[in-house]
């Protein structure tokens, strides 16, 4: 036919699709142009299977590229190389037959082209495209989030307003906010979509809506979603990642996110009615007067407003510029001073040049400057801040350190010191740093912090205990072994009482210097300071337990070295000559010692140790009292013991008994070297004999110069013993 000739050659560089203009420039819709659109084979076979999409947004924002891409399309897309200007006039219908999609591509708002009737047309379109479609795409660039005409905040106030006042759907529309040139690095996915969503909502608060619909959320009618999408040009690789993801979403339906899931077809027109529901759409749009009759002086006071707004914030960027490098060095003292100059000089300026224009427009205008002006002093502010915390960070550590370095005694005092001054700074700071206090939160910055300067001190105070208490406990412990030890080396009948009492001792004076510690220098309640008391007496039990059950084990040893010291030494500490004691004397001497080391081991017998304290946590492994020597104990040791000082006396005896072999005539060994001495020269003469003699010789000088002369001297008595053994009794032979 005529129409499917017309558009398979309008087409031809878009394989299946077909496009057609719907509204032109001057708002007329082309009826009979869509009746032939709808009736081509193609298009009219989808019956009530199909779906509407369109696009609204700023005008050469990228809106027909982004459409050609999802949809292979072939819209009139701008060319980079002229000035920007108006391509898409009116609206134009694609069709995807393959998909069951119409794509509706809108002229973009806020054209020079269309001057003062700008809004009006922009209102219409978009409000009409609204209700033709399933999902409704809203094309803006990253950087225009929350600003008000660039985001197209108004249009929607409009959409939202003449919808439920027009059409009041059944189902939920979908709102996709495609967010262009987005920056992963530098924004916040997550925080544009919240900002756009509270915007929206506040849109959605002040229209004026029916008395059943007063409490009814935008949700009920527009189910808003949101995707973000990378520069074209510099990051393509990325860009058209995202816009073939975001292609699955329009006609993968086994995609999770796929936008018509759960769509109802048996509520669509059948597709050749869909001409018949334009025109009568359109009729109401253009003929309802909220539309079509705005106040031309509002409309050219708020364009005339916006402007003078923007040339504001041009001339502001250079102080702003000024202040932005002042605050990326550091914290910036004239923060407000000069934040506030710019806001004097921002207004005046809009004072001076708006003043005559419509109030309402005046107001909004102004409203929008102050909103940009502290966004951008916002982001400064937040830096500033930062920095703010930063300092007081690094000067929290340096004082804690320097109060911790100073010891224990005054900690406190140094520590409160430390947070006062500090705490006068951060008020003088950020005094200097607000600039709207009611929205920049300055008590809550100044709460913040004071409870930074709280958390690091407690963490001061709790680092600086715990190093003294395992400072006391390892005190504690060498204590009490350094006095345990003592009071057995010199191991007496009255040992057991020095060890009660030294314990005693430990314990009162542990309890009154750590409470005084605790109470003075780290400033603990009560109940605080007496569970580390309570811990420290515990561990000082423990190690009393521990020690002497160690001394306990070794006390056979003890008393051994005491029998020996009491027996085998004289009252000058020289150790005794048995061959020239009586042996009645060395039998005194015995007994005195043996009756002192049995009174010392019948000292410990029975004995128990007891806590000094009431404790409930008495146990098998913390007992209330230990036991020092048990019965079997006592036994197994009182045996050993008598074995062993036997052995002692045995061999004093048998040391007395050889005495005689002192007694060989001194003439005697010198007649003996004489006759050997030429035997001895000639076996000198030998080597075999000369050199082993030397090696001795030198072996034994060697020993005497690193203090081991003990070693040579004990092994020649040991051979002059022998040698004494076996010779006397042959001298004895020959009467000598």
């Amino acid at each position: 036919s005529t129409w499917e000739n017309r558009f398979k050659i309008m087409d031809a560089q878009a394989p299946g699709t077909i496009k057609q203009q719907l509204v032109d420039e001057n708002a007329d819709l082309h009826l009979n142009a869509v009746k032939g659109f709808v009736n081509l084979e193609e298009i009219s076979r989808q019956g009530r299977r199909y779906n509407v999409v369109a696009i609204i947004g700023a005008q050469s924002s990228g809106k027909s590229t982004l459409l050609n891409r999802l949809f292979g399309t072939s819209f009139d897309m701008m060319n980079s190389i002229d000035l920007r200007k108006q391509t898409t006039k009116g609206i134009w219908i694609a069709a995807v037959p393959k998909n069951g999609v119409l794509v509706l591509d809108v002229e973009g708002s806020d054209s020079k082209e269309r001057w003062e009737e700008r809004t009006t047309y922009e209102q219409s379109t978009a409000l009409f495209a609204l209700a033709l479609t399933n999902v409704l795409l809203v094309n803006l660039w990253t950087q225009d989030v929350g600003r008000f005409t660039a985001s197209n905040y108004g249009v929607i106030r409009v959409i939202f307003e003449m919808n439920i006042k027009l059409f009041r759907q059944e189902t939920a529309k979908r709102i996709l906010f495609v967010l262009r040139d987005y920056v992963s690095e530098d924004e916040n996915f997550g925080s544009l979509c919240d900002t756009i969503l509270n915007d929206v909502r506040k849109i959605w608060s002040e229209i004026p809506k029916p008395p059943e619909l007063a409490d009814a959320p935008p949700e009920k009618f527009f189910a808003i979603d949101f995707v973000s999408l990378p520069h074209l040009k510099f990051k393509r690789k990325e860009f058209e990642e995202e816009v073939n993801a975001l292609r699955g979403r329009f006609f993968d339906d086994k995609d999770e996110r796929f936008l018509f899931r759960d769509f109802d077809y048996s509520k669509n027109l059948p597709i050749d009615s869909l001409p018949i529901y334009m025109e009568k759409v359109w009729g109401e749009i253009r003929s309802n007067k909220d539309i079509n009759l705005p106040s031309q002086k509002h409309m050219v006071s708020l364009f005339r407003c916006g402007q003078i707004k923007g040339e504001v914030l041009d001339l502001a960027q250079g102080d702003l510029r000024r202040l932005r490098t002042s605050v990326s060095s550091g914290f910036y003292d004239r923060f407000r001073e000069e934040g506030k100059a710019i806001l004097d000089a921002s207004h005046k300026v809009y004072d001076d040049r708006a003043h005559d224009y419509a109030p309402q427009a005046f107001e909004d205008m102004k409203k929008e400057l102050d909103m940009l002006l502290f966004s951008e002093l916002g982001d400064l502010f937040k830096l500033q801040i930062e920095h703010l915390k930063r300092w007081l960070k690094d000067s929290l550590e340096k004082g804690t350190k320097e109060a911790a370095d100073a010891g224990i005694t005054g900690l406190m005092e140094r520590l409160k010191a430390l947070r006062g001054s500090l705490h006068q700074e951060i008020v003088v700071k950020v005094d200097s740093s607000v600039l709207k206090p009611e929205v920049w939160n300055e008590e809550g910055v100044k709460r913040e912090c004071l409870e930074l300067i709280e958390e690091s001190i407690a963490k001061c105070r709790e680092k600086q205990l715990a190093v003294y208490i395992v400072e006391r406990r390892s005190g504690v412990k060498r204590a009490i072994e350094n006095r345990v030890s003592s009071i057995f080396e010199e191991l007496d009948d009255d040992s057991f009482v020095q060890l009660e009492e030294a314990y005693q001792r430990m314990i009162e004076q542990l309890s009154e210097e750590l409470t005084k510690v605790l109470r003075d220098s780290f400033e603990l309640e009560e109940k605080d300071f007496a569970k580390y008391v309570f811990q420290l007496r515990e561990l000082a039990f423990v190690s009393l337990r521990e020690v002497l059950s160690s001394k306990m084990r070794d006390l056979h040893s003890y008393l051994i070295r005491k029998f020996k010291n009491l027996f085998t030494k004289n009252e000058k500490g020289l150790l005794r000559n048995w061959r020239a004691l009586k042996e009645e004397e060395i039998n005194k001497f015995y007994t005195i010692a043996k009756e002192k080391c049995v009174s010392i081991l019948n000292s410990f017998k029975g004995k128990k140790l007891q806590k000094l304290w009431e404790s409930d946590r008495a146990s098998e492994e913390n007992p209330w009292e230990i036991d020092v020597l048990t019965a079997n104990e006592f036994g197994e040791i009182d045996i050993r013991f008598q074995d062993e000082t036997e052995n002692i006396f045995v061999e004093a005896l048998r040391v007395h008994a050889s005495k005689g072999a002192g007694g060989i005539p001194k003439w005697m060994w010198a007649l003996l070297v004489f006759f050997m001495y030429d035997d001895v020269l000639q076996w000198l003469k030998s080597p075999f004999l000369a050199y082993p003699l030397l090696i001795i010789v030198f072996g034994v000088a060697l020993l005497y110069l690193t203090g081991l002369g003990a070693l040579p001297k004990a092994f020649f008595d040991l051979f002059l013993s022998l040698f004494s053994a076996r010779v006397s009794p042959q001298l004895s032979l020959i009467h000598i």
